[in-house]
């Protein structure tokens, strides 16, 4: 089975774009407001919306960047160690502690599907991170949606029901946009016990849920996926970037008859086979069939092929 198709951009309802503003307001909001001030100058000379947002990297002693639509824009604007330091304890409000376990893991988890990814130097003790600091960057990724691409992947894999299937793309290349939109096409024919595994916090922003998602927010995949499996009746169960972590805990899950959604990076198929749990799972057929996902300019191929 295979398929190639383009979705266009500019089909987000009213309601999800304005989610995008306001998380793009927010992302902005906790900038040094030199670098918010011409960020919102330079959209707005090129005929953007904050809402075109979908990147920003803000960087001590280099020139920073975003990215909105197809275009990456440079910000003439230098930042300092401290600037980076003090956005960084303004969106954690003086209270890194408490966000220390992503932190370990290198980025922060905000309101709207925000996720922050904190360059810096690491400290280890007995082999394992204990500390992240001296951060020279923050980058901000903003959450997506197109309901196209999620109607598209529904037509051509689920039109007979919820199967399991792996969407993969290269980071940034739309595969957890494709995952959440998948779930708004799916509540849209009909209503399914969907469970979602949001660890990160960032797959199904509030907002966007006017559909019949149940959603395990900051639960470890792994133990997510056996909490949903054991307790929560799924048709459905879905992840956003699959590890050999979960690996078991997905196999577990199919053989207990509940199909899983999930995502993983890679730039091509023939990628997946080579990455530990993953390419076990595909061997031992618990997934139906993956989906590939390409972005061009703002839009979207995907390419179907049974496993």
């Amino acid at each position: 089975m295979s398929e190639s198709a383009f979705s266009g951009g500019g089909i987000l309802t009213q309601s999800t774009d304005g989610v995008r503003a306001r998380a793009a307001e927010l992302a902005l909001g906790a900038l040094p407001v030199a670098l918010r001030q011409k960020i919102t100058e330079l959209l707005t000379a090129r005929g953007m919306s904050i809402s075109a947002l979908s990147e920003i990297r803000a960087r001590a002693g280099r020139l920073s960047f975003v990215t909105a639509g197809a275009q990456s824009i440079a910000i003439p604007i230098e930042l300092s160690g401290e600037d980076i330091l003090m956005t960084l304890e303004g969106m954690t409000r003086g209270a890194m502690h408490i966000h220390r376990e992503t932190l370990l893991k290198g980025y922060i988890s905000l309101p709207y599907g925000i996720r922050v990814g904190v360059v810096g130097s690491a400290r280890y003790e007995g082999g394992r991170i204990c500390a992240v600091g001296d951060a020279r960057a923050l980058v901000f990724r903003l959450p997506f949606f197109d309901a196209d691409i999620g109607r598209r992947i529904r037509e051509s894999v689920m039109g007979d029901g919820p199967v399991s299937c792996l969407i993969y793309s290269p980071p940034g290349g739309g595969k957890t946009t494709a995952l959440r939109s998948l779930a708004y096409a799916l509540g849209e024919v009909g209503y399914m016990r969907a469970v979602a595994v949001d660890e990160r916090r960032e797959l199904f922003p509030e907002p966007y849920l006017g559909l019949g998602v149940d959603i395990l927010s900051g639960f470890h995949k792994a133990e997510g996926v056996e909490l949903a499996t054991r307790y929560l009746n799924p048709e459905l169960i879905l992840i956003d970037e699959l590890s050999s972590n979960e690996a078991e805990a997905v196999r577990q899950a199919s053989l207990c008859g509940v199909p899983i959604v999930a995502t993983a990076h890679a730039g091509n198929r023939d990628e997946l086979y080579k990455k530990d749990g993953i390419s076990g799972l595909l061997s031992l057929g618990v997934f139906y069939c993956t989906v590939g996902i390409v972005r061009q300019e703002g839009r979207f191929r995907i390419e179907v092929e049974r496993v």
